[in-house]
């Protein structure tokens, strides 16, 4: 079956009543993504923009997608497996992977107008959209975890919380109290309230007792239903035989398998075919290891 390329008015047409549904006839998997800022000529609307490159870059509309930034001149973030310059639009970036384009969106949070709340949901959704791919790329490749920042695997793991019921809320990058991620839910009809602390050292280094008991002290004095201590590297071997029973009680710890896993139970939720144990603490608990699994 060959795909048919759609028109710039058809697509505009269906783009705007929110009905494009374009399936071409060409499998999918493997392509390699990447993201462009380019400049948007003030005569071409964002809508326009988008249609224009379903057309002539010969792409598939779901494998397209533009988000504008709040800035003069106009710039737009292209997720595309083609080559955007074929629209003889100016192109301010090279081919960005996933990364990149988190320290390119960085760079314009901290140009954000405080008072300007749809610049905001702007860079939101942009930041969203890129933890979501990368959320992909961790589900399917563990090593890639290698690569990420540790910025990038909490903005990551933020979503992943929030996609899989809890109310998550991701706290400063700096002076965050101890914790990185703080996520709720009901249990019963109980309010409960967990802390997740994430350690992504790319030095390899494994967490030891102190910093554990440290994230210990924490939820005591913050009265937290219990945390989830998550180190990519692992543990030292001696941790176990340091903590005590109530720390450990209160204290779950998990590797990279746990974090894996959280983001292909994530993946399993956005298909569909994957729900949540009503008591979701379950959720957060399982793959976690205990002194007879440590590694």
């Amino acid at each position: 079956m060959i795909w048919q390329s759609p028109t710039v008015e058809e697509v505009l047409k269906e783009t705007k009543n929110g009905t494009y549904s374009h399936k071409p006839g060409r499998d999918l998997k493997g392509l390699k993504y990447y993201y462009y800022l380019i400049e948007r000529p003030l005569h071409i609307s964002k809508d326009e923009l988008q249609a224009r490159c379903v057309v002539e870059l010969g792409d598939q509309s779901e494998n397209v997608n533009v988000r504008e930034l709040q800035t003069d001149p106009p710039l737009c973030l292209i997720e595309t497996s083609k080559d955007p310059k074929k629209l003889g639009f100016k192109v301010v970036t090279e081919p960005m992977d996933a990364d990149t384009a988190i320290k390119r969106i960085r760079e314009f949070e901290g140009q954000m107008d405080d008072d300007n709340d749809e610049q905001k949901n702007e860079i939101k959704f942009l930041i969203t959209s890129v933890s979501k791919k990368i959320v992909e790329i961790i589900a399917r490749d563990p090593h890639a975890l290698e690569k990420l920042e540790w910025r990038d695997l909490e903005r990551s793991l933020h979503q992943v919380f929030s996609g899989l019921g809890f109310d998550a809320e991701l706290t400063p990058g700096s002076k965050d109290g101890g914790k990185d991620i703080i996520v709720s839910c009901s249990i019963s009809k109980d309010s409960k309230k967990y802390f997740v602390e994430i350690k992504h050292w790319r030095s390899g280094q494994k967490v030891g007792y102190t910093a554990i008991k440290h994230f210990y002290e924490i939820l005591v004095s913050e009265d937290c239903d219990g945390g989830l201590f998550l180190s990519t590297y692992g543990f030292k071997n001696k941790v176990f035989s340091e903590l005590s029973v109530i720390e450990t009680n209160i204290v779950k710890l998990g590797t990279k398998k746990k974090i894996v896993s959280l983001c292909r139970r994530y993946l399993m939720a956005e298909k569909g075919i994957y729900a949540p144990p009503s008591n979701i603490e379950d959720l957060l608990y399982e793959d976690t290891i205990t002194s007879n699994n440590i590694y």
